[in-house]
């Protein structure tokens, strides 16, 4: 594991405050766009959801998730200069009072989504990120070599 690596994803991971988490229905895989924050020296994400919705069913029916991130400004450039970075956890449902200072230090804009009764969080315990970088070059990285 080099610095550049390992500096890649932590720069990702603390500019870009939103990101698309990929749940996995009865039949096919759904994405959406969630707001989120890294904790834990980078071994875990939480994100909000409403309990109503297909994300959090699909949620409670299997926990894995893909979620990603990334610094792409919709330009040619993509192609040579984006940076890309999936995360591969799971996810389970944990008291947002305990993480509200956290979660809306970084998202200030939330606080009422973040009180509202049928708002749930959720916590992503990382197992692994792939950083893909120069459009394929995929490194794979464990959050404990972070």
């Amino acid at each position: 594991m080099n610095k550049t690596t390992t500096d890649r994803i932590k720069q990702l991971l603390t500019t870009q405050k939103t990101g698309v988490l990929a749940t996995l229905s009865p039949t096919y895989p759904y994405t959406t766009l969630v707001a989120f924050v890294i904790i834990d020296d980078w071994r875990s994400l939480l994100f909000m959801t409403p309990r109503e919705t297909q994300k959090y069913e699909n949620l409670q029916n299997n926990n894995a998730v893909s979620f990603l991130i990334d610094n792409r400004m919709n330009t040619p450039s993509d192609f040579s200069q984006a940076t890309t970075l999936t995360i591969l956890g799971k996810a389970a449902e944990v008291d947002k009072q305990d993480y509200q200072e956290s979660y809306l230090q970084q998202h200030p804009e939330l606080s009422d989504f973040f009180h509202h009764p049928k708002s749930a969080m959720m916590k992503v315990t990382i197992e692994y990120f792939l950083l893909v970088k120069d459009f394929q070059t995929v490194v794979k990285v464990q959050p404990q070599d972070l």
